[in-house]
Formats: C-alpha cells, structure tokens, sequence
C-alpha cells in the first residue's frame, strides 16, 4: 500500500474488511481518525494471527481519552496523523498468544498486556519490540 506513516484511513471496505469502523470510534462523539500506517500493521497482524481481535478501544477524543483516565499524550489521540493505538480483548490465553505472536511478527513495537485488553501501538518506530503487563 506504498508509504502510510502519515496518512489516515479514509475508506475501510477494500483494506479492512475484517474490521468495521464503529470498532475504531470515539464513543462519546464518534470522532474517527485513525493512522493508515498503523491500521495496516493491525490487519496484518490479524491476518497472520487467524484468530478475531475485537478493538474495545480506537480512536478518542481528548475529552473521552481524559473521562477514562487515559495518558495525555495516548497513542489512541488523533494528533496529526491518526490514532496509532488499539486496544484488542482478551478472550483466551490461546487466542493472546496468537494476538501476541502476530503484533511482534508485524512489527507492533509497544505492547502492553492488561487483565481484559491487549494494546497495541506503533510509537517507537525503527525501534525493538517492547513488551509489559499491568
């Protein structure tokens, strides 16, 4: 899909189709917004991994993002480019290693394990995979 970093997503049908774009919104306005270069990873990843993810958590607005507790400077903010970061439930530990296997395979390079979710993001680019749990 040629360079993406900075781009957004504007049509989801004919890349994403795995996915559906109320999973990627702000549930408090609707506001979407989401970085291509990112949402190519996430459809690589879930491709490679075979199993579903179900995104609780895309795109925020400021105001939600701040409503829930989120960090001031959260991959899931809009910013520029898009929202980089997505939240994936956790289902089974199967389903996590798959999730998990597949975000390191494609190159996901922060990774953070909660007890319900798994997020996923692309903040440090050019960099190694990190990995940590709340």
């Amino acid at each position: 899909m040629g360079n993406t970093k900075n781009k957004v997503v504007i049509n989801w049908s004919p890349y994403y189709p795995e996915f559906q774009e109320i999973e990627f919104m702000c549930p408090c306005c609707g506001l979407i917004k989401v970085n291509r270069y990112a949402m190519d990873k996430l459809i690589l990843a879930r491709r490679k991994a075979g199993v579903p993810f179900v995104i609780t958590s895309g795109t925020r607005c400021s105001r939600h993002n701040e409503e829930i507790g989120g960090a001031s400077g959260s991959t899931h903010l809009p910013e520029t480019f898009g929202s980089e970061g997505f939240d994936i439930k956790r289902i089974s530990k199967f389903d996590d290693y798959k999730i998990l296997e597949s975000l390191f395979a494609v190159g996901f390079n922060y990774i953070k394990v909660y007890k319900h979710h798994i997020h996923a993001d692309t903040r440090f680019r050019g960099t190694s995979s990190r990995i940590f749990e709340s």
